[in-house]
């Protein structure tokens, strides 16, 4: 009887035993075969390319001061944007809203820091560093603090 109870007792554990790891393998095999595919795209989604502006939210001590839809403001076929390119170097264009010229031209050079979300900038002697908020294959929005300041930058992807 009491060899009974023992044997009973070792398939009892080794059963557990048994469960756990196929609980574990199971759980393990669902993780893999149910994760999110668009995690992945995400990853795949390249930066590179030029951002036309959309518009610009301006923020002082998180109370939004100004909303600039420049999409709207400019109707002429001249948008401001900025082209970051494959070599890391950048350019800035705010055309005039008529198309008379230039605004303002800059150049650069632009990195993602430690491929993370940080976009830095080098340009009109200063490096600046924009917090990626959205990424997807046709809307890039950017965060820039400096201070009490903030400004969420809203950019359409030309292709």
């Amino acid at each position: 009887m009491k060899w009974v109870a023992i044997v009973h007792s070792y398939f009892i554990i080794f059963d557990k035993t048994i469960m756990k790891k196929l609980l574990y393998i199971l759980l393990v095999i669902t993780f893999i075969g149910c994760s999110d595919s668009s995690e992945n795209e995400v990853e795949n989604i390249s930066i590179v390319g030029t951002w036309y502006e959309i518009k610009t939210e301006d923020y002082e001590n998180n109370v939004l001061d100004n909303v600039e839809n420049t999409k709207e403001l400019q109707v002429n076929g001249c948008r401001s944007y900025f082209d970051l390119n494959s070599d890391g170097s950048l350019e800035i264009v705010s055309p005039f809203n008529d198309c008379s010229g230039f605004d303002g031209q800059q150049f650069g050079t632009w990195e993602l820091i430690n491929n993370s979300n940080i976009l830095s900038l080098g340009y009109n002697s200063g490096t600046f560093e924009w917090e990626i908020i959205v990424l997807d294959e046709d809307n890039l929005t950017i965060k820039y603090e400096e201070g009490t300041l903030k400004d969420i930058m809203y950019f359409e992807k030309n292709y």
